[in-house]
């Protein structure tokens, strides 16, 4: 998936979220089990997939700072 061209009808190029959801497309006779409740979580973190930033990420001044709001905002988030 990752060679594939953008807009390919065989579905690529994608991360690997989409190509998990894109095998189990292809491969409906394959079992796939969900946890409940969920195993883990994800954390809020700065994207390396997106193009645009968070505003307070693009400059080095302020990404102290939004690392500072994201490690409160994880914390509230596991309570």
């Amino acid at each position: 998936m990752l060679r594939r061209p953008a807009g390919s009808p065989d579905y690529g190029p994608m991360h690997v979220d989409g190509a998990y959801t894109v095998f189990r497309l292809l491969n409906p006779d394959r079992v796939a089990f969900a946890a409940m409740p969920s195993l883990g979580r994800q954390r809020s973190s700065p994207s390396d997939i997106t193009p645009g930033r968070m505003v307070l990420d693009r400059w080095s001044g302020t990404r102290p700072l939004a690392s500072l709001l994201r490690r409160g905002y994880n914390v509230l988030r596991r309570r």
